[in-house]
């Protein structure tokens, strides 16, 4: 992004946007999956788009081709439209009142080439819109596609919930409570913002650096994982006999052998985590790091999500992280650039930043990208105290 980009924004005033038809007025419980303390965020999510200019292209209000698909969205997504309540135990439950979500519109004047070649964040000039909508469903009615939406919604939250009683079999290090003593690494200390960016020629680089028989025992985001992981452990300088703790987001849809509905929209995440003391972390090849990770995305399955709802209602969705936690999250597969309202792909669609709230400097997510040249990367936003920050760019 261009450095020190300056315009002036006006901000029409905020409103609600209500399903465009009638909708049922009850009562839904979130399953235990989707309301545990870490998914209690919102993430702010931006689209850039080139304006079609081509002849025969329509010059439409894009603010308003939106609400309106957003308005019949919330039809057939109807829970989006009600508000969240908190019950007993800290349950999550929607009430689906139809009130609408908050709708803002704004005119800027920029154009998209003021941001530079490599449109990557933080966009930190930008107010946050934040997206809590399936983008395919008001995509499609957005363009306006008939039969729309083409996967209807399911709720079926019940499908992953606790059993009674609740019965973890898994050790879940990713949800161990700290014991309260000092941080070694405070996330809110003097923390600085980077982003990283791996092209064609790093990975290869890095599986370069294992021995000849791993080379190619190691997805990609393994292989980078363990490299951002064991550099950010050497670069925050933690005591050698302490914990560090890897978690990764696992979407969890494919690996469950009662396959959920094809319409299911809650969340089926989970995130397994890796475990060493910060000396082997530190010490050991790359190779060591990616087995570790390796071994805790391969548990992932049916016990495993079932496990996590059992332990998440015994502890009360407690925020426990484990010791030293770093999380990661790949949306190099999501799509999100692939959203068409009627403007063809995104220029630019991801994270405004790096992992929302107080753990921002403790996550990571991995985007899609393409460099100056036009080559994909994979973009990783990296938050650490300045110091920290200065050594891990060094590795």
């Amino acid at each position: 992004m261009a450095p020190q980009l300056s315009f002036s924004v006006r901000r029409h005033s905020p409103v609600l946007v209500a399903p465009a038809d009638r909708t049922p007025r009850e009562l839904k419980r979130l399953s235990d999956i989707d309301d545990q303390q870490l998914l209690r965020v919102q993430i702010p999510i931006f689209h850039f788009y080139r304006r079609d200019l081509s002849a025969g292209a329509k010059d439409e209000d894009p603010a308003g081709v939106i609400r309106d698909a957003l308005a019949r969205a919330l039809v057939f997504y109807y829970p989006f439209a009600g508000r969240l309540r908190e019950g007993p135990d800290r349950k999550l439950v929607v009430d689906c009142t139809g009130e609408g979500v908050l709708f803002a519109e704004a005119d800027a004047d920029v154009r998209l080439e003021h941001f530079g070649e490599e449109l990557l964040p933080p966009f930190s000039c930008l107010d946050e819109l934040v997206v809590d909508m399936d983008d395919c469903t008001v995509a499609e009615l957005a363009r306006g596609l008939p039969g729309a939406p083409t996967v209807r919604p399911v709720w079926a939250r019940e499908r992953l919930e606790a059993r009674n009683p609740p019965c973890p079999t898994h050790p879940h290090p990713e949800y161990r409570d700290v014991d309260p003593r000092p941080l070694s690494f405070h996330p809110l200390d003097s923390a600085t913002f980077r982003v990283f960016s791996f092209g064609p020629r790093d990975i290869p680089a890095l599986r370069n650096r294992l021995p000849l028989g791993q080379r190619d025992a190691f997805t990609t985001f393994q292989l980078l994982t363990a490299f951002i992981w064991k550099a950010r452990v050497v670069a925050l300088r933690l005591p050698p006999e302490e914990e560090a703790t890897l978690a990764a987001a696992v979407d969890a849809r494919k690996r469950l052998s009662r396959r959920l509905p094809a319409g299911y929209y809650g969340n089926v995440l989970a995130f397994p985590a890796a475990t060493t003391t910060v000396e082997k972390l530190s010490k050991n090849q790359l190779g060591y790091a990616a087995e570790l990770i390796k071994k805790a995305v391969g548990a992932v399955d049916d016990e495993y999500v079932q496990s996590t709802a059992d332990l998440l209602v015994l502890r009360g969705r407690s925020h426990a992280m484990g010791v030293n936690p770093f999380f990661v999250s790949n949306l190099t597969h999501l799509g999100l650039e692939k959203v068409d309202f009627g403007w063809g792909r995104a220029v630019f669609a991801g994270p405004a930043a790096g992992w929302p709230g107080p753990v921002g400097s403790l996550g990571s997510f991995y985007l899609g990208g393409k460099n100056s040249n036009g080559e994909p990367v994979i973009v990783v936003p990296i938050r650490l105290p300045a110091q920290a920050m200065e050594r891990f760019a060094a590795e």
